[in-house]
């Protein structure tokens, strides 16, 4: 699949099946993930991928309806910033964990929609009640969430996008 037409078929999938996912699949989004670019190459994620029925159920219920029948969660949490990451994001005012974590999103999303599986980034949950969940610490940071499963509409909606020429400048 050339990559423009992965970003085609890639939309928030909100109707999921109950089937499971195979862990060799829920691997090769991980390893899509690991190798995502990030600001000197400091990697601040930890991946928990939450596929275990019981764990899965409990998560779901922590997080919006829609996503109670997703078949895997992969909860993208900042690891450590680097004492010069820190001081980078300070002196030039930018968030690059920010966008890390984004990018590294991105890849998870697109990698699953490689495989046929539907996905959705979720950035509304209650960090507390995942953490616990989890059984993560309190200092641990949950930035967002990914939902993955197969999809039960088969067909995509239409992408409703500002027109190029309204988000382009060329020079």
């Amino acid at each position: 699949m050339d990559f423009l037409r992965l970003v085609k078929d890639r939309e928030s999938c909100r109707d999921y099946t109950k089937k499971a996912i195979a862990k060799a699949d829920l691997a090769y989004i991980v390893e899509a993930a690991r190798l995502a670019p990030s600001a000197t190459n400091q990697q601040p994620w930890h991946f928990y991928v939450v596929m275990e029925e019981e764990k899965r159920n409990t998560l779901a219920k922590a997080l919006q309806k829609f996503n109670k029948d997703a078949g895997a969660f992969i909860v993208i949490v900042e690891d450590q910033k680097s004492l010069g990451v820190r001081a980078l994001e300070k002196v030039k005012r930018q968030m690059w964990t920010a966008y890390d974590i984004g990018i590294v999103a991105s890849h998870i999303v697109h990698a699953a929609t490689s495989l046929k599986l539907g996905s959705c980034i979720l950035g509304w949950f209650s960090e507390s009640k995942v953490r616990r969940v989890l059984g993560l610490e309190k200092k641990a940071k949950v930035r967002l969430i990914v939902s993955l499963g197969y999809k039960t509409v088969d067909g995509l909606r239409v992408k409703k996008r500002k027109a190029v020429e309204e988000v382009t400048t060329w020079i």
